[in-house]
Order: structure tokens, then sequence, then C-alpha cells
């Protein structure tokens, strides 16, 4: 092995297409390892189809822990190290769900198999990781919480970069993707299923909703199907070929037995009339195949099986081939084969039709009255009034006039009401910036200059213990030991301006509730201090989002530091409360503090190259899209046929990479495109001294430098005569929902509640006054009612 790296050279005809909606960039043809890597094909051919893919831009390899028993990975690892292809170039993935041996847990996607598959799969390629690590089927008898856990786990351990799924149902793939968006989980980017021009019910029909919703990509395998695209089975089955050789997959030999049927006849005329279509394309029918699925948004790569590098350039000849294919083409394929899916159901009916839901019949009936004929309950009270009542009193059509009037304004409130609860949801009330005072200070406790004669008197030493056993114990307990407390606490400076709504006061805001994370790195030597140099701490998620009357939730948070709790303060002024961090030494510490603000609603960082186009590099989310919108406006970017296409012009198609762009495809674009990512944090420093300013100099700078200017003496900031240190403060500004809005629209709607509700305490609200008058009046009315009702029985 030479010392240089074997360097990756770029196909121009190569399309590298992102997997999903992530930013992984995949070849769109890669190679696979099934049937063929470790089984058919092994040593030195192995080298040679890698090497012929690497020198032509495939920089996507597949394989699995069951593929060929596990011999396909070591192959490829083997491969790899001998070929000395950079890991950083190269895209890897395999697989789990089929393992070794006969153990219970050796198969399928228990959390305890996921992970030592993955293990087992490392040591084999001889990596660090993979990037991405498909679920090779799915197993029902497993909660898909453990699963996508597990996947979870894979990946923030360093081991997988991505996850993906291969041979799952549609619903299986929703219901993974729901799990991960309520766990904040990460979701799968990618679907590794069958697809080819004879096999398409689930690649083009079932997984359409999932591509629509959640962006989902196929990784690709079988496009030829198992060969018998390429038409070498057209007069008969080759000795050499998969139909051939493994006579141990049943599944492979029913094909077989299908060859010789009239249907399997059928089908080598399809593949003989697409013979005759890429004849007059001047390529082949291999080519043509692949080269029809790769044309589809669907596909991000196509997995390709050889045996011999002249098998792979064949198959690469299909980029060529994608640039022939046109609306004529397309027509005479579609109608050779003529087995295009009709357009899938939603996955919610397939899944209640699957018998998993209740009937069909019953959860959709065939007329909205009908459902509601039977389902909707009777009102308690009946207001209508008895026929002939007319002819004993003229107030009948009053009567009718005031119960129409009623509906109108039952309904105009009710209307209301949903509307408010729906801006209340939303978050899109009234913003305001407030200002942010974070506090830094520590103290210091057992320092040298610290220890008085008292204290030393006081540490009688344990006569039955030895001088070793007495330090030892001292270390435990940290007792007498030199240590130093930082604290980092913060408040809002201006409280709220506005009045406090009668009903419900406005909730105070806590120090950790406006922020989303908190790291700390402490410049201290390892082999010093075997405490950890560096303090994580994560907000509860629930914090991210108060309820419609503005309260935040209350409960345990479990993090790596404890929240402290508030000190006591003057009358009217908000609360602090912070975090601390303890740690032992006696030498001057540097940290580094890196705050994640939390915005209402999030702040976004725009890309440079885009920030310069439409003149905003930080805001919401809104916003950014709100100045996108207005340059494509300004410039007169639209179509003017279709209003919601937008013809980009030079500097944004140097941006996006497209010549055109549906509106409706932009914020996902953004997102996907990194072009727009998360604010940068606030990154302050500290420098924390364990010296005492009294038995220094007085102070924490050298005034008699001789240059006139302050000089931050050594060892940072020191403590007075009580270990305390003074106080460093700095303000940040904060966009946050303003509560006072929030509050008075909630008063509004439970002043509109027919009912007493709970709003996230011990005590519920009292019924409004105007309810309680509208509620006399109903009784009175239902009293009229009971009346006339009498008169017309006597």
């Amino acid at each position: 092995m030479t010392s240089e790296y074997f360097e990756f050279k770029l196909n121009p005809n190569m399309e590298y297409r992102r997997l999903g909606r992530s930013g992984l960039r995949v070849s769109c043809l890669s190679l696979g390892g099934w049937l063929t890597i470790g089984g058919t094909v092994k040593g030195d051919p192995v080298r040679d189809i890698i090497k012929c893919a690497w020198e032509n831009g495939v920089n996507f390899i597949d394989t699995a822990e069951g593929y060929a028993d596990g011999q396909s990975e070591r192959e490829i690892g083997r491969c790899i190290k001998e070929l000395n292809i950079r890991r950083s170039d190269l895209v890897v993935s395999t697989k789990v769900f089929w393992g070794h041996g006969e153990s219970p847990n050796s198969i399928g996607l228990s959390r305890k198999h996921i992970i030592e598959a993955l293990d087992a799969s490392l040591e084999r390629l001889q990596m660090n990781y993979v990037d991405v690590y498909f679920a090779h089927r799915p197993d029902p008898t497993v909660p898909m919480e453990e699963v996508v856990r597990a996947f979870n786990w894979c990946i923030e351990q360093g081991k997988a970069h991505y996850w993906g799924t291969s041979e799952w149902s549609a619903l299986e793939i929703e219901e993974a993707h729901h799990i991960c968006s309520k766990l904040g989980l990460i979701s799968p980017i990618a679907e590794q299923a069958e697809h080819s021009l004879m096999k398409r019910e689930r690649a083009e029909g079932e997984y359409q909703p999932i591509y629509e919703r959640y962006g989902t990509q196929l990784t690709v395998f079988s496009a030829l199907h198992c060969g018998f695209l390429t038409g070498k089975y057209n007069d008969g089955v080759p000795a050499d070929s998969r139909f051939a050789v493994h006579t141990e997959m049943d599944w492979l030999q029913d094909r077989v037995k299908r060859l010789s049927s009239p249907e399997g006849q059928k089908d080598i005329q399809k593949v003989r009339d697409l013979t005759e279509v890429a004849k007059g394309l001047d390529v082949s029918v291999t080519q043509l195949s692949l080269a029809y699925i790769l044309k589809m948004n669907s596909t991000g790569s196509i997995i390709m099986g050889c045996k011999t590098p002249e098998q792979m350039l064949e198959q690469l000849g299909a980029l060529d081939a994608l640039k022939k294919i046109d609306s004529s083409v397309e027509e005479k394929v579609e109608t050779i084969f003529a087995n295009k899916p009709r357009p899938p159901r939603s996955v919610f009916v397939k899944f209640v039709a699957q018998g998993r839901g209740r009937s069909l019949n019953n959860l959709l009936p065939t007329t909205s009255h009908h459902f509601y004929k039977n389902k909707m309950p009777r009102r308690l009270t009946d207001r209508s009034l008895p026929h002939g009542l007319s002819a004993i009193s003229p107030d009948v059509g009053l009567f009718d006039e005031l119960m129409e009037m009623e509906k109108r304004l039952d309904w105009t409130m009710t209307r209301r009401r949903q509307e408010m609860t729906d801006v209340l949801n939303r978050g899109t009330l009234q913003q305001t910036r407030r200002t942010l005072r974070i506090f830094l200070s520590h103290t210091v406790r057992n320092q040298a200059w610290q220890k008085s004669a008292e204290d030393d008197d006081s540490q009688v030493p344990n006569e039955e213990a030895g001088d070793g056993e007495e330090a030892k114990a001292a270390m435990e307990t940290a007792q007498g030991v030199p240590s130093w407390t930082f604290k980092l606490e913060g408040k809002l400076l201006d409280s709220d301006a506005a009045p406090t709504p009668k009903r419900w006061p406005t909730p105070e805001r806590k120090f950790s509730h406006m922020l989303k994370g908190v790291s700390i790195e402490m410049d201290r030597d390892p082999n010093v201090y075997a405490d950890t140099n560096h303090v994580q701490w994560t907000s509860n998620p629930q914090w991210n989002n108060y309820n419609n009357l503005g309260q935040f939730p209350t409960g345990p948070n479990p993090v790596s530091t404890t929240e402290t709790a508030p000190p006591s303060l003057p009358a009217g002024t908000v609360p602090v409360d912070g975090l601390t961090v303890t740690r032992l030494g006696d030498a001057p510490t540097a940290l580094r503090l890196t705050l994640h603000l939390n915005h209402t609603p999030d702040r976004l960082k725009v890309s440079p190259q885009l920030a310069s186009i439409i003149s905003v590099y930080e805001d919401t989310k809104p916003n950014i899209l709100g100045a996108f919108w207005h340059y494509v406006k300004a410039n007169g970017l639209q179509d003017k046929n279709d209003r919601k296409l937008i013809r980009l012009d030079e500097r944004l198609r140097g941006v996006f990479k497209y010549e055109t762009l549906n509106f409706q495809d932009i914020p996902a674009l953004l997102i996907s495109g990194q072009h727009m990512a998360p604010a940068d944090p606030i990154v302050l420093r500290y420098e924390l001294g364990t010296h005492c300013i009294e038995t220094a100099t007085g102070g924490d700078v050298d005034m008699t430098s001789g240059t006139g200017v302050a000089a931050p003496l050594p060892g940072g900031i020191g403590v007075d005569k009580n270990g305390e240190s003074a106080i460093t403060a700095y303000d940040l500004s904060l966009d946050m929902d303003d509560l006072w809005m929030r509050s008075k629209a909630a008063d509004i709607i439970m002043n509109m509640q027919p009912d007493s509700m709970s709003h996230g305490s011990t005590s519920t609200a009292p019924n409004s006054g105007s309810f309680v008058a509208i509620q006399k009046a109903d009784d009175e009315i239902k009293q009229r009612l009971q009346n006339l009702r009498n008169l017309r029985m006597r």
C-alpha cells in the first residue's frame, strides 16, 4: 500500500444527488455487494470492480451484515484498505436484520441486535463508522419506538451518520417518522427498495405520499429485475446467471419457473420490444432499463450488481442513455409494459383497510348527512315550538326570529373563539424584544489563604487510620480540598409594562426558560483533575412553547447540571435562577461559555451567498421568506402564466443550481440546501481566579503599569476575603412573545367559555359575568317554553 491516497475523480456524466432531505451526496449509480461481492466474486476481482467504480465517479458502496454471511463486508473493507481510498471521500452503507448464528437475538431489530450488529459490521469493514445504516426489513415483533431510539443512539455515538429503511411499507415508514417527530429523534432519510420496469407498484404507487411528505428517496436494488431486463433470459437460462447459480433461493427459482409459463413468455416479449426501442437510441437494453428508473425523482441512487469491471462499464453507460429519454421514448416504454401504478390512497385509509383500525365502512360513511345523523348527539333541551301554537299565541313569529338570531350569535362567538385559539396556538401574537442581563461570578473555598489556625486545629487526625487513609477520605468528601464554584445567572431588566389581566397574572419568566442550552468549557489539565472539563445543560423541550395562558410547565429536568433555586429578591423584581458548576482546584481557570438563546420565534442565519442577494443575514423564518419573495417580486421573476413558478435570475441560479422553482418548494429547499441554519450562539469568556484581592494588590488590574492603561493582572478575577468575586454582567437582546397580549387574549377566550376551565393550576377559572347573564336569559327562555307547552295541553 502506498502512502498517497487513491484520489477520487469526478465523472462529468455522473450526477451526485442528495439522499432524501439530508445533505449527503451520493452518485446516482452505486456499487452493491448482494450475491456477488464475497459470494460469487472474491479476492482480486473484487478489488478490480471497486477500482473501476472509483475511477468512474462512483462514491457510494452498499452492503449488509447478511450478504454472504458477512464476507461481503470483509471483502469491501479489505479492498478499500488495499486501494488506499480516503474514507471521507467514500459513502458506505450497511444493513441490519439478518444476523449470524441461531441465537434468538441474532436476527431482527431489537436494540441489542441493532447496536451489536453495527459494531460487528464496522469490525468487518475495518472502519470507525458507516454513513448510512439501514434496517434491512421491518420487525413487527419490536416496538417502533425501540427501533428508532436504537438507530438514533448509533448516530449520536458517531457510529453512523444517517439511517434508513429497506423493504418497509409506507405505513411503517410513516409510523417511524411520526415517532421520531414526537420524540425529537433523527428520522430515516431513505428507503432501499426493489424498483424496475417489471416491479413498480410499491416504488411508484404506495410510496408516493412518503416522497411528498418526508422527501424520502430510494436507493434502488434489482433495477434490472435480477438480470431479466438485460435480455439474457430471452432464450433460456445461462449457466453462469443468477437464476442458475443460486438454486437455494426459492423466490429466485419461482422466477425461473415463470419463464416457461404464458405470463413469462409475455414478459420476455416485453424485453424484446424494449430492446428494439433501445436500438433506436443506440444504447443497450440494460442501459435503457437503468436510465428509465434513474430518471424518476424518487431515485436517489441505483445499486449496481457486477461480477466484472466490464459489466460495471456497461451499466455506467446508463448515464448517456439518460440524456436520450424524452416524452416519445417514455410513451413507447409505457405502452410496452402497461403497468404504471394508479395513484395511491392515503396512508391512513390504507391503515384502516388493513384491519388495524375500525371498519372502513364505519369510519368513512357514504354521506356526511348519514354520519351526522347517527353520530351527533341531540341537544339536551328541545327549544322548538309545538305545531299549531301560532293559533294560540301571536308572539310565535317573534320567538322564531329570536331563535334564528341566537343561532347566528352562537355561531359567530364559536368562530371568533376558535380563531383566537388558533392564533394562540400558532404563536402569532405581538412579539417584543427584551433585554436579558447575564451575571457571571464565582466563589472559592478551602484555598490556602482561607485556612486559619482554627481550621487546622479542627482537623483532628484519626489515630486508628494511617495518614494515607486520612488523605484519601478527605479527597473523597472534598473536606478541606480547595475548590471553586462558578455561577451563571440572569434576568430580564424591564418588567412587562402592561397591566396584569384581572383573572390570571402574567407568568414570571425565569432565566433557564430563556435558554435552549448552555455549554461551559474549562481550560484545566485533565491529568491533574479527574472531574470533567466540559459541562452541558439542555433545557426541557416543553419550555420552548408555553401554553395558551403563557405559563411554563414545571417538573424535574434530567440534565447534567442541576438548576439552582432562585434567591430571595426585593418585591417587584423578576426572580433570578441560574446554573452553578463546582470543581476542585486552586489554580486560575479560563472558562468559555456558549449560550443558545431561546428566541420566540427562532432566529435563523442566512448563508452569505443568499444574504448578499436578499439583504437579510439573520432573522426569523417568515421574515427571511418574505425578503426572498420581495426580491422575486421586485425583479419580476414570477412566470406570467403560472404565478407560483419562479424563473431564477443569474444570481439565484448560482445559489440554487436550478432554472425554475415552485414557490411552495422554497422553504424546504432553503433548509435542505443549508441556506438557513440556526443562529450563532453567544460566546462569553470568563477568567476565574482563586486569589484574594486584598492579599494581592487590592484589585484585579494594575494601575501602575507605566503605560497609562489599566492592565489585567495574571490569575483572572480575584475574590474578596469572604471568597466571593465581583459580578461581571453582559446585556443581550432576546425576542419573545408579549405575554401581556397572550394573557389578554386568553382572558377574552375564557370569558366566552361556557364552563369553568382548568388553566395549568389546581384552581379553575370562575364563570364570567357575561356568561352568567346569558345563562340566566337562557333559563328564562326555557321557563317560557314550558309555560307555552302547558298552555297548549290545556
